[in-house]
């Protein structure tokens, strides 16, 4: 459980690091445009998307409907995915121990 949390925190430290370059590289507005321009572009925003609406689903089961996983939620749709990986780390072995199938 502790190689695949230290697993997921790499990759959101690499994810960082990419977010970082690519805003070195060019201004978001620019990019973006491109891609909303494009149909595959648009398409991949709404698939984007409608990943976050799922995962964010997910986050507001796990954590029993209270307004605080709103926390977690509201931002995915404004940072990515970075904000369910971060509530994955953090959440993961009390996910797995409630999703483990019962011998019996």
């Amino acid at each position: 459980m502790n190689a695949l949390r230290i697993g997921l925190a790499v990759l959101a430290l690499l994810f960082v690091l990419s977010i970082v370059w690519a805003s070195l590289e060019k201004p978001i507005g620019e990019s973006f445009s491109a891609i909303v321009a494009d149909p595959w572009g648009l398409v991949t925003l709404l698939d984007l998307y409608f990943g976050f609406i799922l995962f964010g689903l997910v986050i507001w089961f796990a954590e029993g409907r209270r307004p605080a996983a709103l926390l977690w939620i509201v931002p995915t749709f404004f940072l990515g995915n970075i904000v369910p990986v971060l509530w994955l780390i953090l959440r993961l072995p009390a996910l797995a121990e409630r999703l483990a199938p019962r011998s019996g």
